[in-house]
C-alpha cells in the first residue's frame, strides 16, 4: 500500500504529487489510486500550514470552488509550485465555469473530477512527460475503489 502524507511540515522528495483538496478523505482515495505516479502528499486546503515540499506534479480537486477556495488555492498554489511543474485541475459542476477558473490559477490541464482514474494517470503521466504504462494491478484496483 502506497505512503500517503497529510502532515503540512513533512519535507517531501522530488518526484512527488501534491494533491491539494477540500476534501481529504476523497483525496486519499485519489492518492491510493495514483500511487504507480509516486508518493503522494495530501494536503487539505483549509490547512493554515503550508506543505514545504517541492512537488513534480500538483494536482487540485476541490469541489466547492467559491471565492475563499480560489484565494486559498492561489495563495498555496504561489508557495509551492515552481515552474515547470504541472498543475492539473480537476473539475466539479459547470465545466465552462471550471475552465476559467483553470485559467486563472495557471493550470496545464483540466479533467472532470469524475474521469475514469486511467484518464487522470495519463493526463499526469502526459503533463510530466513520462511515458510510464498503468499497472493492470492499479487500473483493477481503481475500478473496484470508484
Amino acid at each position: 500500500m502506497p505512503t500517503i502524507s497529510t502532515d503540512a511540515n513533512l519535507v517531501a522528495a522530488p518526484g512527488e504529487v501534491l494533491l491539494i483538496s477540500d476534501d481529504v478523505h476523497r483525496a486519499q482515495r485519489l492518492a491510493r489510486d495514483l500511487a504507480s505516479l509516486g508518493r503522494c502528499h495530501v494536503h487539505d486546503l483549509y490547512e493554515a500550514a503550508v506543505p514545504a515540499l517541492t512537488p513534480s506534479l500538483i494536482v487540485s480537486d476541490v469541489e466547492e470552488l467559491n471565492s475563499e477556495a480560489i484565494v486559498r488555492l492561489r495563495d498555496l498554489l504561489g508557495r509551492v509550485r515552481r515552474e515547470p511543474t504541472p498543475y492539473l485541475f480537476l473539475a466539479h459542476g459547470n465545466v465552462a465555469r471550471a475552465e476559467a477558473q483553470a485559467r486563472v490559477l495557471g493550470a496545464n490541464g483540466t479533467l472532470s473530477a469524475m474521469s475514469a482514474v486511467r484518464l487522470i494517470h495519463g493526463k499526469l503521466v502526459q503533463m510530466r512527460g513520462t511515458r510510464r504504462s498503468i499497472p493492470a494491478a492499479t487500473i483493477q484496483q481503481a475500478t473496484r475503489l470508484r
